[in-house]
């Protein structure tokens, strides 16, 4: 029984329009209240976009790394994202496709560097992935740790190669340096990793924008 209809089963019976009026509500109620459960069910058993991620590339054996948002709090760091950021090797992103192809993913944009997928469905964050050479990898890779997200293991950067990749970011895009800097700073503030300051301002003049050192001091 309902919980309309067992509210309805405590009033005095309708008599009249009343009654068909009564009928009315609880049929919609009741209704509504299918909807709910239906809808719980489909969102409970869904893979969310990292599930879908993380269980296909380990199937397969293709190693990726998760940066981003989504990887800040392997550094003690919570910023909001709504997108799903990785980096891969150059000539293992074809894999990460056909993961998320088979998904209902469609490429949205593609340059030498970088590709973004998205999906029809609204449960399904947008993918954005960093691609690099082999070799490159291969070095983050090996410094790389693993970071649990609550649903899958993941491997995330090692604080130093992070910093790197937004200083990266920064440079090939001015727009982000305000959300980078950020970023960078908590990350230098919170890590358990430690970086002294020849180490970080070598890294900011080899691969940062003009000056990106003496702000991060400056916002530490």
């Amino acid at each position: 029984m309902s919980a309309a209809t067992r509210w309805t089963h405590c009033m005095p019976a309708p008599n009249g329009p009343y009654r068909l009026v009564t009928s009315f509500v609880v049929s919609f109620v009741d209704y509504i209240g299918l909807v709910c459960v239906e809808s719980e069910r489909y969102i409970t058993v869904m893979k969310s976009t990292t599930d879908i991620i993380s269980e296909g590339m380990t199937e397969r054996g293709v190693p990726f790394l998760l940066i981003g948002g989504m990887a800040l709090p392997a550094f003690n760091v919570v910023r909001q994202t709504i997108d799903v950021d990785l980096l891969i090797a150059t000539g293992k992103e074809c894999v990460l496709q056909e993961v998320l192809i088979a998904e209902g993913y469609t490429e949205i944009g593609r340059t030498e560097n970088f590709v973004r997928y998205a999906s029809l469905s609204i449960y399904h964050a947008d993918v954005d992935v960093l691609l690099i050479d082999e070799g490159t990898f291969e070095k983050i890779m090996a410094e790389s740790h693993s970071f649990n997200t609550g649903r899958a293991f993941f491997k995330v950067p090692c604080a130093m190669h992070m910093i790197m990749l937004k200083l990266h970011a920064m440079k090939n895009n001015k727009s982000r340096e305000i959300k980078d800097l950020g970023d960078i700073v908590e990350i230098l503030r919170n890590s358990r990793e430690v970086l002294d300051e020849k180490e970080l301002d070598d890294i900011c003049s080899r691969y940062g924008p003009e000056g990106i050192y003496l702000k991060i001091k400056d916002a530490l």
